[in-house]
């Protein structure tokens, strides 16, 4: 079975990548080689991205452009009647 790697993942950073990377062999000997997504899965349960449960450099670009789009439009993201999507 092919797993996804780290290249699979352009929205994480290097680091977490790398982990996701790191994982492939551990995981291939393990009960999950029939999901694909077994690598970042494990990543996760263990809190092994950089920001533990996730990838901190991620959810800092997205809170970033959030709140480059809430200074742009004057509508803080709270008052917002669209259905906010992680």
């Amino acid at each position: 079975m092919r797993f996804l790697t780290g290249k699979d993942y352009p929205e994480l950073c290097e680091t977490c990548r790398h982990m996701v990377d790191m994982v492939v062999d551990l995981v291939a000997e393990g009960p999950d080689t029939d999901d694909e997504e077994a690598p970042i899965n494990f990543v996760y349960d263990h809190h092994l991205f950089c920001g533990g449960d996730h990838c901190a450099v991620k959810e800092q670009a997205r809170l970033e452009t959030r709140q480059q789009k809430w200074m742009e439009t004057g509508a803080h993201p709270a008052h917002s009647t669209e259905i906010a999507v992680p």
